[in-house]
């Protein structure tokens, strides 16, 4: 699925360690740069940056409005 604004994400952290998955930080997706495949996101410590889109999954889908 493809990450548009407004959609609710997170990054998780993987490891053999863990018993499944950790989320380590989620945010909205303020911007997209489908060239660069970047997302700008604001996180839940206030920071916006431009990131991987490969780092971030989606947590919640944008409602579509008509």
């Amino acid at each position: 699925m493809k990450l548009e604004k407004g959609d609710l994400v997170g990054c998780y952290l993987l490891n053999s360690s863990l018993d499944g998955e950790l989320l380590i930080q989620h945010g909205i997706v303020l911007s997209t740069n489908p060239t660069l495949e970047d997302v700008l996101v604001i996180d839940n410590d206030g920071h916006i940056r431009w990131w991987s889109a490969k780092r971030w999954r989606i947590i919640k889908k944008v409602k579509k409005t008509s």
